[in-house]
This record gives C-alpha cells, sequence and structure tokens, in this order.
C-alpha cells in the first residue's frame, strides 16, 4: 500500500471480520469510485489488496464469493472483475 493509508484517508475498514463486513465495504469503495470520490489507482490497490489479504472473504474456489456477488449487485461486480483482470489467486 502507499505512505498515505488508503482505507485511513477514506474510512475504510482493511480487515472486516465477516463476509457481510467485507462485501458493504467493497460496495462502499465502488460507490465510491463511480462517484468519482476515489480514482482508478486507488480502487484497484483496494480491491487487489483485499484480494490479496483476505481471499476467503472475496472468492470461493474460483469465483467471487456469492455473498459478495449478492451484496455488492451485478454493475458492481463487474467492475470488481475488471480491476482483478491478471490477478491470479494463490493456491
Amino acid at each position: 500500500m502507499s505512505e498515505e493509508n488508503i482505507f485511513d484517508k477514506y474510512n475504510y475498514i482493511a480487515y472486516p471480520v465477516t463476509i457481510l463486513d467485507f462485501a458493504n465495504e467493497l460496495k462502499k469503495a465502488i460507490d465510491d469510485y463511480r462517484a468519482r470520490k476515489i480514482n482508478n489507482k486507488e480502487i484497484q490497490e483496494i480491491i487487489r489488496f483485499y484480494a490479496h489479504s483476505q481471499p476467503d472473504k472475496l472468492f470461493d474456489g474460483a469465483e467471487l464469493n456469492i455473498t459478495v456477488q449478492r451484496i455488492c449487485g451485478k454493475k458492481r461486480i463487474e467492475v470488481i472483475n475488471s480491476f482483478l483482470n491478471g490477478f491470479q489467486q494463490r493456491l
């Protein structure tokens, strides 16, 4: 992560405890992105940080977690997938 912690800067939780909290943080970040409160680099940093630090909450096998999909919705999932393009999950 960058010198100035993006999670502190925008008041996101870096390590949500539950999948529901996790999905809601992703939803909030993507809504901020769509409202142009954060830029491409920042949203990618957030999504990739979550993918690296909490893959068990983001992924279910090779797919995104069904709870994340349901809470975030189709359009937000498209954004997540766009920024995960080229990301390889560790086995």
